[in-house]
């Protein structure tokens, strides 16, 4: 089954000399996935002190995120398309949600 895997992040990571690099400092603070299908599926709300997700699908699908009414995201099939395999970083907060359908 095809699914859309999501990593919650606190820091960056730094070098030798506190100089920020272009990688998540790990461990993560929460990892999970979505199944993607032809109905939207909603993640659970990110955790406190998140300040960025990773995404990676294994299928083509469309993408939301909790807007700013706060009620769970609708993924639409044609909007904020991710193909497969592609990664992804987003700024994000505690409490936002993700949700995922197949692409049209």
């Amino acid at each position: 089954m095809a699914r859309l895997y999501y990593t919650c992040w606190r820091h960056m990571g730094v070098d030798d000399f506190s100089r920020l690099i272009t990688a998540p400092a790990a461990p993560p603070l929460a990892e999970g996935h979505l199944e993607i299908t032809h109905e939207n599926q909603v993640s659970e709300a990110f955790p406190q002190y998140t300040t960025f997700i990773s995404i990676k699908a294994t299928a083509d699908c469309a993408i939301a995120f909790t807007g700013i009414d706060g009620n769970d995201p609708v993924a639409d099939p044609d909007f904020h398309f991710v193909g497969i395999d592609e990664y992804r970083f987003y700024g994000a907060v505690a409490g936002t949600k993700i949700a995922v359908i197949e692409a049209s």
